[in-house]
């Protein structure tokens, strides 16, 4: 892209428009947000503004630690935004660098309308593209524009709105001036949409001086008719079950409960499987939406069982369809038969699968790698999952559902697979270099060559992952080893041959780095930050959803993983949490946030100990009245370490002088201590 598509002067509004065929280009580029030459655009900005930020979130604030005994991380400062436990702040982002990144967004002086300027009072404001209440916005429209009377802080902003009525954006918001704010959108035709700048919770678009702006909300609709025709009106309703309803002699065996609906739904995390007690089936982990229309939830059976559970109730009504309207209620009663197979740890051996199992298994296997091979990962996932249910030792069907879910975005499912896999066959080479794929992303570089180097042999796949590992390692005679075996077999490849040179040159250029690096796990992404909007507004489900979207696009999103942790958390769920906390940290070891989520999991698992030792670690690298410094003094007080839970108690209530509840905790740990002298 050389010096960049834009250009900028000492003076900030002195600039040139992008012509039409840069701003095409600045598109497309903002479309492959997963494409690492795109992600690396902004790395060494990235690295200047985090030397410059506060770890525990990225932004300074205050807050009182009232809010930190219901979960919120505490830091100096003075921008008062909302920091949550998990180190994420609420809507702020901090403005991307100028160059170009952001090529095409800027606004040509001479057709600038000119403004009424203030630089007093709280700033308000005074143009927006489109305008608020235009009708037959033309759905093409790249950019919403929005310009204030007075000078702004370029340090952060909210974009305030979600739901179907908020615009798709396509990266990140960007100043274009001291006074004009734009957001990259991808509109659809005869939409409605609703947002606002500002609000009486997120008020991060500021003036100069500190002030916020006055909340202005902005509504729009878009010409055309709707993508794809008129919704499904009228309530969805489930098209099939397994198992159906009334059915007799299920096989206890059975994994997953499947339901289909007539259209298409509100996916991510949103569904009532409503039910509880003994007739209620074992849960084995988190629903899921294999496509638009079909959930599973993972369950585990007993023979000769009754089960009772309703798809939506008459209170429970999160199965919703797109269209926004719950699905009509649909109860399931069915009835186990008898044990097929002896209970786990009893001795007994399992019995095989059956020939007819064993052939039907192979069947969907062969149509699950039809899948996978034209990148339909989800209806592979699928395919392989019967295939496994059917026969649970066949390794081709379990190495599918791992590629199928590690393509699809989901790491840790396709880890699990992997692991699978290769218990049956420790020596499976495609398994093998899965495992090694996931835990490259991840950058653990040692822990992928722990899988690929053994069947490197046996698996040409691995020789690229090798030559990648070494060059970034920087060992350069083992890169050019493995370089010159991929050239072996694909002679034409440049990026192997690039790859060759720097290893004889013993020199990686920054260009091929960003070519061969896997992504940077702290860039955070559109639906990430979405996800932390719903996660401060309370709405788990939703920000699940989002969360969830993210690790799709990028499976080694941190900041996506710690969300999802904290989001699980909240819901009792610290075994499923402490998966994606360790992920986090294993791709942002210094991740304060997921150092907090972690040690809160371990605690919860009565590792107390572990706990401690983790928060010790959290607030010797940032140090203050944090969510660590919260965890430290509430546990010594609950273990009776009153010594120390007092220190911790004392910084906590010089933060926050006026809290009563802390003063208590502190005279209590005070009582405590005294008595123990």
């Amino acid at each position: 892209m050389g010096g960049g598509l834009g250009s900028r002067t000492n003076d900030e509004s002195d600039v040139r428009p992008a012509s039409a065929d840069e701003e095409a280009l600045l598109d497309e580029a903002m479309q492959q947000a997963d494409e690492w030459l795109v992600a690396s655009l902004q790395k060494e900005e990235l690295r200047r503004r985090r030397r410059r930020r506060w770890a525990l979130g990225g932004v300074a604030m205050t807050i009182t630690v009232a809010a930190v005994v219901a979960g919120l991380i505490l830091t100096g400062g003075t921008t008062p935004v909302g920091v949550n436990q998990s180190g994420q702040a609420e809507v702020v982002q901090t403005a991307p660098p100028a160059g170009a990144a952001d090529a095409g967004l800027y606004e040509e002086a001479s057709d600038a309308k000119p403004v009424a300027v203030s630089e007093s009072g709280p700033p308000k404001v005074v143009k927006t593209e489109p305008e608020n209440g235009a009708t037959d916005v033309d759905p093409d429209l790249k950019f919403i524009r929005v310009t204030f009377d007075q000078k702004m802080s370029r340090e952060s902003y909210s974009w305030v709105g979600g739901g179907p009525s908020y615009p798709k954006t396509r990266g990140r918001p960007r100043w274009v001036n001291t006074r004009t704010c734009v957001l990259a959108v991808q509109l659809e035709p005869g939409h409605d949409y609703w947002l606002s700048i500002n609000s009486d919770t997120f008020k991060n678009f500021q003036s100069a001086g500190g002030v916020p702006a006055e909340p202005y909300p902005l509504s729009f609709s878009t010409a055309g008719e709707p993508a794809g025709g008129e919704a499904p009106t009228g309530a969805p309703k489930v098209v099939e079950a397994k198992p159906y309803n009334g059915e007799v002699n299920v096989d206890p065996r059975l994994t997953e409960i499947r339901v289909t609906f007539d259209q298409d739904m509100t996916t991510g995390e949103n569904y009532s499987w409503v039910g509880g007690g003994p007739t209620f089936p074992e849960m084995r982990g988190t629903p899921r939406w294999i496509n638009a229309t079909t959930c599973v939830l993972p369950v585990k059976l007993e023979p000769d069982h009754e089960y009772w559970l309703s798809v939506n109730s008459d209170k429970f009504q999160n199965f919703r369809g797109a269209n926004g309207m719950p699905a009509e209620p649909h109860p399931i009663s069915f009835r186990t038969g008898s044990a097929r197979t002896a209970a786990e740890g009893a001795g007994e051996v399992k019995k095989p699968a059956s020939l007819a199992d064993v052939k039907k298994a192979t069947g969907l296997a062969a149509e699950g790698w039809e899948l996978w091979r034209k990148r339909r990962y989800s209806q592979a996932e699928a395919k392989f999952a019967e295939a496994v249910k059917l026969d649970p030792e066949s390794t081709n069907a379990w190495n599918g559902l791992g590629w199928s879910r590690f393509n699809g975005g989901d790491s840790l499912g396709g880890e699990e697979a992997f692991k699978r896999c290769v218990e049956l066959d420790a020596g499976h080479p495609a398994a093998q270099n899965g495992l090694g794929q996931v835990y490259f992303f991840r950058r653990q570089y040692d822990k992928a060559k722990e899988h690929w180097l053994p069947i490197a042999e046996q698996a040409p796949a691995s020789w690229y992952g090798l030559t990648k590992t070494y060059l970034l390692e920087g060992d350069f005679e083992k890169a050019a080893k493995w370089a010159r075996k991929v050239i072996g077999q694909q002679s034409d490849d440049p990026t192997a041959r690039k790859m060759l040179q720097a290893a004889q040159a013993k020199n990686l250029s920054p260009e091929l780095r960003k070519l061969i690096e896997p992504p940077d796990p702290t860039q955070q992404s559109p639906e990430t930050e979405k996800g932390w909007y719903f996660f401060n507004q309370g709405d788990f489900p939703r920000a699940m959803g989002e969360f969830r979207k993210a690790l799709k696009k990028n499976s080694v999103d941190a900041n996506a993983h710690n969300g999802l942790g904290f989001c699980l958390l909240t819901r009792g769920k610290a075994d499923e949490a402490k998966k994606h906390f360790e992920v986090c940290l294993a791709l942002a070891p210094e991740h304060a946030g997921a150092m907090n989520g972690l040690a809160r999991c371990l605690k919860a698992e009565g590792k107390v100990d572990e706990a401690i030792a983790l928060w010790e670690k959290m607030v010797e690298q940032y140090p203050g009245p944090n969510a660590g410094a919260w965890g430290l003094a509430q546990t010594y007080l609950e273990q009776k370490q009153y010594d120390k839970a007092v220190g911790y108690f004392e910084q906590l209530v010089k933060a926050s002088p006026d809290d009563a509840s802390l003063k208590q905790k502190l005279q209590q740990a005070r009582a405590g201590a005294a008595e123990q002298k």
